[in-house]
């Protein structure tokens, strides 16, 4: 099974900006407020905490600068989600 999830977003926002937030594993875990995680890397994999939603294994597929960043993540025991973001 092949599960996918695309979406485009236009941000005001520099390159720069963006490319800062996009490189953080774990960006997208939250409740809201963006930030304040606790990252321990081990080679491709971070394990990432977030203070109210608890800690995630993420791994670092790749890491372009300022063109790509791709990430997965396993949310439950049985499933694996990939998360990319690309410039241009």
């Amino acid at each position: 099974m092949n599960d996918r999830i695309e979406t485009s977003v236009d941000i005001t926002a520099s390159r720069e900006r963006v490319w800062e937030l996009v490189s953080e594993p774990g960006w997208w875990i939250n409740t809201g407020t963006l930030g304040g995680h606790r990252i321990e890397r081990s080679g491709t994999e971070c394990t990432v905490t977030d203070a109210t939603l608890g800690a995630f294994t993420v791994g670092v597929v790749a890491l372009e600068p300022m063109t790509r960043a791709v990430f997965t993540w396993r949310p439950g025991a049985t499933t694996s989600r990939t998360r990319r973001w690309s410039s241009g």
